[in-house]
């Protein structure tokens, strides 16, 4: 369970197919518009109290951005966006490995999503708060050895791949992913 919505594993009864059901909370539109309206509020009353520290525009930007959030059609379409990007490799002319970026776009189930509804095949891994356990698999998948290092080198795969994916988006495909 998340601020806006809550995910579940799930099996499809069609074909067996794992999945992950991300599904909005009900009501989330008007509670995220009534904590901007306090927020709203608060940075009206600090900007009064201190008026060199005008924070009203974060909260401007904020509700501007809500309904982009609250959309699971736009999420899924990004995910399309980015798996076409890296699917297309290193534009001709760059080193590929500038370019490479090992990561799993999970496939939507278009047929089951909607505005509030994802539904994606589901991916086996490990959150990136277990950050041992994800450092260890992508040693496995570069050939290099486990390791007894809990510190930052044996992270360094981790952090060298999540390096290259938010550069590749930037620097080649001109995309900001923010999560």
């Amino acid at each position: 369970c998340a601020s806006i919505a809550q995910v579940h594993k799930a099996v499809l009864k069609a074909d067996g197919t794992e999945v992950v059901v991300k599904l909005q909370h009900a009501g989330i539109e008007e509670r995220m518009a009534s904590d901007i309206l306090i927020l709203r509020q608060l940075l009206a009353w600090l900007k009064r109290l201190e008026p060199d520290f005008d924070m009203t525009a974060i909260a401007r930007q904020w509700m501007a951005a809500i309904p982009e959030e609250l959309d699971f059609s736009r999420e899924a379409a990004n995910m399309a966006e980015m798996r076409q990007h890296l699917a297309r490799g290193a534009p001709e002319g760059m080193d590929p490995q500038w370019a490479l970026v090992e990561a799993i776009i999970p496939e939507v189930i278009e047929e089951l999503s909607s505005r509030r509804v994802l539904v994606q095949r589901y991916e086996p891994g490990a959150p990136l708060n277990a950050v041992d356990k994800v450092a260890a698999q992508l040693r496995a998948s570069e050939g290099l050895s486990a390791g007894d290092e809990p510190g930052t080198e044996g992270q360094l795969p981790l952090l060298c791949s999540i390096a290259r994916w938010y550069g590749r988006g930037l620097f080649i495909d001109g995309v900001f992913h923010a999560d």
